[in-house]
C-alpha cells in the first residue's frame, strides 16, 4: 500500500501550534491534535516527530521553523 499522490497524507500541509493543540491543514484535510494525546516528540537533525500513538506522528520538518 502507497498513500495516493494528493491525497490526505502526501503534498503541501501547514502546521500551526494552538493553545489546544497542533493543527495540521492539507490540500484536502484538517485534523487538530490535543496536546493531551501527544505522547513524544523525537528529534532528527531534518525533522520533529509528533507521536500521537506508538506507530503514528505528525512528520514536521525542521526547516519550518525560524529558530531552533
Amino acid at each position: 500500500m502507497v498513500p495516493k499522490q494528493g491525497g490526505s497524507l502526501l503534498g503541501p500541509h501547514t502546521f500551526s501550534l494552538t493553545p489546544e493543540g497542533l493543527e495540521d491543514l492539507g490540500t484536502v484535510s484538517f485534523s487538530r491534535t490535543r496536546w493531551s494525546a501527544v505522547q513524544t516528540i523525537q528529534e532528527t537533525a531534518h525533522h520533529l516527530f509528533v507521536f500521537i500513538d506508538r506507530t503514528a506522528a505528525h512528520i514536521i520538518p525542521r526547516r519550518c521553523f525560524a529558530t531552533p
